[in-house]
């Protein structure tokens, strides 16, 4: 049997016997090539249902399009949409913009022209000078591998935003980049001009047609050229192909095509050529690091163990960003042979040292292949980065020992009796600040802000700090504030652990000890730091107790730095950027940014001032629209205690979403439109100010020092914390009386004006959802955390139901497993907390706080969350927000709106809240005079029940068990029964699974307190509603309509009740396959099927 009659398109071949083979074939040639599969026992299984459809998925995804509209407040700067797929225009406009702006740093520069004429355009980055190394880097030499010019395009945002940092300046120094992001911008073109899946995934370029006789006499003619085939290397030999037809094809000779040959006449010319040493080339995709030779098996270059040890290095150095693994080895060895690739060609004729080819994400198992959602684009980026960043240093390592090795000018003696004066100065000069720091700011600057108030101590402090450690305690304005403090885990396995621990936490401690995790019972982890001077004291008791326990990190301030290290996504001196911590400044800065460029959108309101007369600035983000007056609102805020980073830069990613949102995304406008989003970004600003510029470390505000008495002398400290002040059990547990402690309460119930303002907002704008923010651990946190076992009468029906599914949409975009449960339950005792204040006394329906990343200490360095993880924690977070408020609109305002909109009788509705009456005082909200009807999309979460034969009523229900084996969706249910048999369908979507249940068998269903009766004289189901409200958490009952995005479509065979056929066609089985019958091929191979059924999706 000949695969000549069938067209098929190879996305990886298997190295060996053992390996995969990823094959695309069109629909209509599917069951011919399976059955051969079949016939020819060959393991298989189908892994893409519809190519086309994951394309539009997750290459024209409208959502993510407008995440980042820009990377930084400054709209002089050149920027670029690093989280899509740009049009080759779209790349080289930004490169010449960074002309503009960097004109002493970069270059514009044409290595040639493409088949169709287009110019082959890069970028020089690090001055021109001829006399420095040059770093190579290119990508897009395949058409389809549209990760590799991102990435590349990336790289050139790095060096050129980062310029002025010590390391990315050293480099530059040394070394001049040449980037050249699309070697094949025609092949690319091609690929972006539709979704269909043979033009998303072509190959190679687009020279002329080229014709050859197949084995059938027929005349076959077809484009292109694989260029990473066409360089002079081994030409001709394995992994290629002389078929014009193939994806493989070489080409009639070396470097015939104009690609190829530009890329050979620039590192061969007089300007680069003897000066290249490095050359890096970017494909996807299979996660492997490759260096030379990739013509045969075992043929390495005489420098192979340099190639290796700086790859090997590399791919360490990637995976500690985001745990990516890569295989290092040539690529014959680890995927298959294949001549004439460019790495080969750089490594061979170009003399380049250091050469490498790239395949990026995802994995040579995952299922996309070349089809990269777009989600993945930044951190495929950034981790790439990390790794190509090693092999810069390589080079600049190389540079300066050949720079050692040449004689220089002037009297070594002489060199070397400098730097021993200077050494011996720095010395003298460290020894002083010691001294001085001693002396000047003792009183402010011993750890949790202890101040001496007797003189007569002064000196017994000296003797006690002047050492090693004093350095690490007097410079609070810098991260060495904590230089060789260690982050110790713990897990207690015996209740007199568990004391020993708590007395440490509860009482006066003779070591400096700072709990992240308070200790709380046995088994439960407790994470905390340990001055330098107290570490060999504390653990050596530790073990004299029999106490397990870990250094999870060895220095804390060097992982304060990688908080905010080289890997940061960001240009320091640019403003607001999304993914990188900002200062409160720059945050309210933005806000008001948002509010003059979204005027009708944002309201920007003051609700108070805190003790430092920093404002509490509150953004309200609500739709345009707004549909019969059925607002609702929904509190978020953030940064309530001022070490928790990640929780402010949340909420503006929140908003930031919500915002962009809005024109982009019909979930996001529904939601909008029927709810008010008031977001506090920062409810402790003077806190967090003092955690950026003195201490990083600290929680609590900074309210005016309270003193006590100690044996020796009065100690006064600062702060409180505001999230044990709130009026909910007050001062009963987890909380502390001293005001020296973390947990340290107040001296009464809303002491502070930070949390009297949240208070006094929220009791006039009392809004259906209220939301906290906080790291870390990982944890959707319900009401009542003050004790264990404490819980609201909606606990199960509403609160913990909606927090599992909010939990299962944060989850599915990264992975991210969330606890649910109280506080008390999951952690530890705490009184006075904001959520539950804001639930039982506010009454507010749905009140959570949100433990976000990391899970613990070893997993992000607790706190110190790196600036990389900001965009996946805002992302995931966002989508957990979006179920908690669609929930809000199904039960607070879709009754009042079908209420409203009804000319029959109308049922019982819940009550609705009142209206609130908000202050702007930045601005004025003009009133919206504009009603726009919109389409609504019923979410996946409301449950439907219809019923096609008459008088027949159903019980919705969130579980059905049955005898035979059977899906369970806790989401959505749908469930047809047809008159005359006992037989019921039953379909959960998602995932897309169907399962019959035959006459034998018994169902059980769970009921609940909704009920649907379907009316026989209409197909679609009729929503009656029940006579009491709905209690939190139960789901609305209503009619889910067709959505053409809609993942499960069921065909119905045989009905006796009318079926509607969809506006936008119909559906036929064919070869197994649900097909579309407006498609040509399909309406004539199955004619009587698409004449006399229709099809609904559920």
């Amino acid at each position: 049997m000949c695969f000549d009659l069938i067209e098929l398109n190879f996305w990886k071949t298997g190295k060996d016997k053992h390996g995969f083979w990823d094959v695309m074939v069109e629909m209509k040639n599917e069951k011919f090539f399976l059955d051969y599969l079949q016939l020819n026992d060959i393991s298989h299984m189908k892994t893409i249902e519809d190519v086309e459809r994951l394309i539009t998925k997750h290459e024209n995804n409208q959502t993510l399009s407008k995440l980042f509209p820009r990377l930084w407040d400054d709209s002089s700067s050149a920027h670029y949409d690093f989280h899509t797929y740009g049009s080759y225009q779209r790349m080289t406009d930004w490169m010449k913009q960074l002309v503009q702006k960097y004109p002493k740093m970069v270059q514009y520069i044409s290595i040639g022209k493409t088949t169709e004429g287009r110019n082959i355009d890069g970028v020089e980055i690090g001055g021109d000078s001829r006399t420095k190394k040059i770093f190579w880097i290119d990508g897009g030499i395949h058409a389809r591998e549209w990760a590799a010019p991102h990435t590349a395009l990336f790289f050139i945002h790095q060096l050129t935003s980062r310029a002025n940092e010590p390391g990315i300046k050293k480099l530059l120094e040394e070394i001049t980049f040449v980037v050249v992001p699309c070697l094949n911008p025609d092949g690319y073109e091609f690929t972006r001009s539709s979704t269909n899946p043979h033009v998303r995934l072509w190959r190679k370029n687009r020279s002329k047609m080229q014709c050859r006789k197949d084995i059938w006499g027929r005349n076959r003619c077809c484009r292109g050229v694989d260029l990473n085939r066409n360089f002079d290397f081994h030409f001709r030999e394995s992994g290629t192909s002389d078929d014009p037809c193939s994806e493989i094809y070489q080409g009639p000779a070396p470097f015939s095509e104009p690609e190829a040959k530009a890329v050979r006449d620039a590192l061969l010319s007089q300007r680069y050529r003897g000066r290249t040493d490095a050359y890096i080339t970017l494909h996807t995709y299979s996660q492997i690091w490759i260096h030379p030779y990739g013509h045969k098996k075992d043929a390495y270059p005489g420098d192979i163990k340099d190639l290796y040890e700086v790859g090997k290095k590399a791919a360490q150095a990637l995976k500690r960003v985001y745990g990516t693994k890569y295989v290092v080895g040539s690529g014959a060895d680890t995927l298959y042979p294949a001549s004439g690739g460019s790495e080969d060609w750089a490594k061979h004729e170009a003399k380049v040292k250091f050469v490498y080819l790239l395949e990026l994400r995802p994995d040579e198992k995952n299922w996309d292949g070349f089809i990269l959602d777009e989600k993945e684009l930044i951190p495929t980026a950034r981790e790439t980065w990390e790794g190509v960043r090693v092999v810069a240093e390589a080079v600049l390592d190389r540079i300066l020992a050949g720079r050692a090795s040449t004689p220089r000018g002037g009297h070594p003696q002489r060199e070397e009796e400098k730097g021993e004066k200077k050494r011996s100065l720095g010395v003298l000069t460290t020894l002083w600040s010691i001294f001085f720091c001693i002396r000047v700011c003792v009183c402010s600057s011993l750890v949790s802000d202890y101040c001496c108030t007797k003189m007569r101590y002064l000196l017994f402090l000296v003797l006690i700090f002047c050492d090693e450690t004093v350095y690490g305690i007097h410079n609070t304005d810098e991260n060495s504030a904590f230089h060789n403090f260690k982050l110790i885990r713990i897990n207690p396995e015996t209740e007199g652990s568990v004391r020993y621990l708590r007395s440490l936490y509860e009482d006066p401690s003779p070591y400096e000890l700072d709990f992240w995790q308070p200790p709380t019972h046995i088994g439960a982890i407790v994470d905390l730091t340990v001055a330098p001077s107290d570490a060999p004291r504390f653990v050596k008791d530790l073990e004299s107790k029999n106490i397990n326990y870990i250094v999870a990190v060895n220095d804390l301030s060097k992982a304060i730095e990688n908080e905010r290290g080289s890997d940061a996504f960001y240009n320091p001196v640019a403003g607001f950027a999304y993914d990188k911590y900002n200062s409160l400044d720059e945050i309210h800065s933005e806000m008001k940014r948002l509010k003059k460029e979204y005027p009708t959108m944002i309201t920007l309101i003051d609700i108070g001032q805190s003790h430092e007369n920093r404002t509490l600035l509150v953004m309200k983000i609500t739709g345009k629209r707004n549909p019969l007056g059925s607002k609702i609102s929904m509190w978020i805020d953030g940064g309530i205690h001022a070490r928790e980073w990640i929780s402010p830069a949340t909420a503006m990613y929140i908003a930031h979403e919500l915002i962009l949102g809005y024109e982009n995304d019909a979930t996001v406008a529904k939601l909008m439109d029927h709810i008010d989003f008031y977001i506090l970004p920062v409810m402790n600003p003077d806190g967090y100010e003092y955690s950026r510029e003195k201490n990083r470390m600290w929680r609590k505000n900074r309210s005016p020092a309270k003193c006590h008495r100690q044996t020796f002398s009065t100690v006064c400290c600062s702060g409180v914390d505001l999230n044990r002040n709130f009026d909910w059990f007050w001062a009963s547990t987890g909380s502390s009386s001293d005001p020296c402690h973390d947990t340290y309460h107040g001296s009464s119930a809303f002491s502070e004006p930070e949390s009297q303002a949240v208070r006094d907002f929220l009791e006039q704008n009392t809004p259906e959802a209220f939301i906290s923010l906080h790291s870390y651990s990982q944890m959707w946190l319900i009401p009542y955390g003050h004790r264990k076992q404490s819980y609201p009468q909606d606990y199960h029906t509403g609160l913990r139901p909606l927090a599992l599914r909010a939990t299962k949409a944060l989850y599915e975009l990264y992975g991210t497993k969330y606890q649910v449960g109280t506080g008390a339950d999951l952690m530890y005792e705490a009184s006075g907390g904001s959520h539950d204040w804001a639930k039982g006394q506010l009454k507010v329906p749905y009140a959570y706080l949100i433990e976000l990343r990391p899970k613990n200490t070893m997993m992000g360095h607790g706190f110190l969350l790196p600036e990389r993880e900001i965009v996946p924690t805002g992302l995931e977070t966002s989508e957990s927000i979006k179920v908690v408020a669609d929930e809000l609109v199904a039960q607070f305002v879709e009754p009042v709106i079908r209420a409203k909109m009804s000319t029959t009788s109308r049922p019982s509705i819940p009550p609705y809240r009142r209206g609130y009456s908000i202050i702007d005082t930045t601005t004025t909200e003009p009133e919206d005079t504009v009603t726009e009807k919109r389409t609504t999309v019923v979410p996946s979460t409301v449950s439907t029940t219809t019923t096609v034969a008459p008088t027949t009523t159903t019980t919705v229900a969130t579980t059905t068990t049955t005898e035979e084996p059977t899906t369970t969706t806790p989401t959505t249910t749908t469930t047809t029964t047809e008159a005359p048999t006992t037989t019921t369908e039953t379909t959960t979507v998602p995932p897309t699974t169907t399962t019959t249940v035959t006459e034998s068998t018994t169902t059980t269903t769970v009921s609940q307190e909704t009920t649907t009766t379907i009316s026989p004289e209409d197909a679609t189901a009729t929503v009656v509603l029940p006579t009491e409200t709905y209690p939190p958490g139960t789901e609305e009952v209503s009619t889910i309509r067709p959505d053409e995005e809609t993942e499960e479509i069921r065909v119905i065979e045989e009905t006796s009740a009318p079926v509607k056929c969809l506006d936008y066609g119909d559906y036929c089985r064919l070869w197994g396959v649900l097909q579309l019958c407006y498609r040509d091929q399909v309406s004539k191979l199955c004619p009587k099927t698409c004449d006399s059924r229709c099809a609904f999706v559920n």
